[in-house]
């Protein structure tokens, strides 16, 4: 099994028991959003992943070119709420993370611990309702700064992978990275 660069891997030398992959949907693909991480929340929003018991398994800060963004929101290219969805995860630092649930559906529980896509109507106690920049931009502020995304299927985690961690000193296989 090829290892990610050192220091790449938020759990890397502290978790040295083995994890058995049960299903393909332990995995997630989470992502902090640039405006989240211009105000500063990533970090409180990571805490709350790891005391709400994901796993870390890997996690990068980086921008995202123009052609990743398309790729990455293909299936809502030529909507009109596109331009606004593309400028959340453009031009500045976007955190990027693999994370898991051991022997739990982690699409679904990060899904649920995200909230609402309008972070004005997410339930208290979610990340969006705490991080979503309404509460910073008021009630005009675009649907799409609503802190993270996360993926909505075993399939986009897959897919969303490949995009956002495709090097080559990385493994093809994300569950490579959850062992």
């Amino acid at each position: 099994m090829r290892k990610p660069p050192p220091n790449n891997s938020l759990s890397e030398g502290r978790d040295t028991e083995r994890h058995t992959v049960t299903d393909h949907s332990n995995f997630t693909i989470a992502l902090i959003k640039a405006p989240s991480v211009g105000r500063r929340h990533d970090l409180p929003i990571i805490s709350w992943m790891t005391q709400s018991g994901f796993v870390i398994n890997a996690l990068e800060r980086r921008s995202l070119c123009p052609t990743t963004i398309k790729a990455f929101y293909q299936a809502h290219v030529g909507k009109p709420y596109f331009q606004s969805l593309a400028q959340s995860v453009s031009g500045d630092i976007v955190s990027l993370m693999i994370s898991r649930r051991d022997n739990k559906d982690a699409i679904s529980e990060w899904r649920t611990l995200m909230g609402a896509t309008d972070a004005s109507t997410a339930l208290p106690g979610t990340i969006r309702h705490r991080f979503g920049g309404f509460n910073w931009r008021g009630k005009d502020c675009p649907l799409s700064d609503n802190a993270v995304h996360g993926s909505d299927s075993i399939k986009a985690a897959a897919y969303e992978y490949s995009l956002l961690f495709n090097r080559p000193n990385w493994p093809t296989n994300p569950h490579e990275l959850l062992g």
